[in-house]
C-alpha cells in the first residue's frame, strides 16, 4: 500500500440508498468501462465476504482511512472505478474525501412505494 492515499481510483461515488435502481446503475456503470463496487461484492465469495464486512466495519467506526484498501489493493490489474449502494453509500462523504474528483450520483424512489414494495410484502 502506498503512504499516501490515492484520489484517483473513484470517478464515480453512489450517494442513494439501496432499491433504488442501483443494480440498473451498477450494469450501466459496468457497460462504460467503470468496474462498479456493490453490495453484491461484500455478499460474494466466501473469502470476500469476511474480508470486506471487516473492512467496511472498520471503515464506519472511522477506522479507514484509504479507501483504496477496499477499491484498489488485491484487485488485480482492474481496480474498481466506481461505487454504489450499501455499504459504501454509508460512508459516501468520507470516500468523497479521498476521490474528490469522484462525481457523485444520488439515486431517489419515492418513498411510498419503496416501503410497499420492500416492507409490506
Amino acid at each position: 500500500m502506498s503512504s499516501e492515499p490515492s484520489n484517483e481510483t473513484i470517478k464515480v461515488l453512489g450517494a442513494g440508498f439501496g432499491r433504488t435502481g442501483t443494480t440498473s446503475l451498477r450494469d450501466a456503470l459496468n457497460i462504460l468501462g467503470f468496474k462498479c463496487y456493490h453490495m453484491r461484492e461484500v455478499l460474494g465469495t466466501k473469502a470476500n465476504r469476511k474480508s470486506h464486512s471487516n473492512l467496511w466495519i472498520e471503515a464506519a467506526n472511522g477506522q479507514i482511512k484509504d479507501y483504496d484498501v477496499i477499491f484498489k489493493e488485491n484487485q488485480g490489474d482492474e481496480p474498481y472505478r466506481a461505487t454504489i449502494d450499501w455499504p459504501s453509500t454509508a460512508v459516501w462523504e468520507d470516500i468523497w474525501k479521498q476521490y474528490p474528483n469522484a462525481k457523485i450520483i444520488l439515486t431517489e424512489r419515492d418513498s411510498e412505494s419503496w416501503y410497499k414494495r420492500y416492507v409490506i410484502n
